[in-house]
């Protein structure tokens, strides 16, 4: 169950100095560079709503999943070529699910009211442990800092084991690879008039399974320094890899795509003088069966999982 919550949780799927010294009309090409100074600090709300249906053994059974955080990210340092440090610190999160009539909440606001699970109580380890980003001038994560630290707190000291390392594993490439693109957005590093896109590809390899996704940016308008882009994703979902499955010669894995699409879309508004984030809103749909084929009939088995995700990322007053 721990395994099942954290994957789904980080799977979900969360800046440097550049010359805007004003925004550009919209007779200009834009060309984004991330414009900040050190002590400026930029707060985020974020929230989930996620649904996963998974059938087995001719019965289904259904997750809904809601999370809802709030997170500050300060400018530590800017170099003279643009480079920046990002400090990121998650101060409040509240996760409700529900999963076949099992209710569970988590709220760092008020531990006391939170539903006495283990797995739930890993959420408690993303509270004020901050992680600290380098970016590049196209807001590029080039290093990150701090992951180990915030991993051992989740896992609570956990002994060392399989699943506590397949974890750890899967955690630090998720907020390595993926979790800062929640707030902050890479950019395609060149001049863009209306109808321009870029690409940006994230390889989500991780210990048990491989998965590609690649998001197209269009820039759909600009209006009051505010540059608004059509947000398109496709996931290339790759190999299952089960370490101790996988060497059976009597047991055979797979994943493929599902009868559903894998895809995410959305919109995605940016501060055209300061490259920051000011909204970031998509849906996204993934469908995938896990097969499992055995020597004999009763070791076969194959899973249809479904989810569908909701994510709204707003910057605060």
């Amino acid at each position: 169950m721990l395994r099942r919550m954290l994957v789904l949780f980080v799977l979900v799927g969360l800046v440097a100095c550049g010359t805007n010294d004003k925004a550009a009309t919209n007779s200009e090409n834009l060309t984004l560079k991330l414009n900040v100074q050190p002590n400026q600090s930029y707060r985020y709300k974020s929230t989930q709503v996620q649904h996963v249906t998974q059938s087995m053994f001719m019965t289904e059974q259904t997750q809904a999943t809601t999370t809802t955080m709030t997170m500050d990210q300060s400018v530590v340092s800017v170099s003279p070529e643009g480079e920046t440090v990002m400090r990121i610190v998650i101060d409040s999160i509240r996760v409700e699910s529900n999963a076949n009539d099992q209710a569970m909440v988590y709220d760092s606001s008020d531990p006391a009211a939170s539903t006495d699970s283990p797995e739930f109580a890993q959420f408690a380890g993303l509270i004020s442990q901050p992680m600290t980003l380098t970016l590049s001038p196209e807001a590029k994560v080039t290093k990150v800092d701090g992951i180990d630290q915030l991993i051992d707190k989740m896992l609570g000291g956990s002994e060392e084991n399989e699943q506590t390392v397949m974890m750890r594993d899967m955690l630090t490439k998720t907020f390595e690879q993926s979790y800062a693109k929640a707030t902050i957005i890479p950019f395609g590093g060149k001049p863009m008039a209306i109808g321009d896109s870029w690409q940006d590809v994230t390889d989500m390899n991780v210990q048990i399974f491989s998965m590609v996704l690649t998001n197209t940016y269009s820039l759909k308008e600009r209006n009051a320094g505010l540059a608004t882009f059509d947000l398109t994703g496709d996931f290339a979902i790759g190999e299952l890899k089960f370490p101790d499955l996988m060497q059976r010669d009597d047991i055979k894995m797979s994943i493929d795509k599902g009868k559903g699409e894998n895809s995410q879309r959305g919109t995605v508004v940016i501060d055209e003088a300061t490259g920051m984030l000011k909204s970031n809103v998509l849906d996204q749909t993934m469908s995938m069966v896990i097969s499992i084929e055995g020597s004999d009939a009763d070791q076969s088995l194959t899973l249809p999982m479904t989810q569908t995700l909701h994510m709204e990322v707003q910057l605060q007053p």
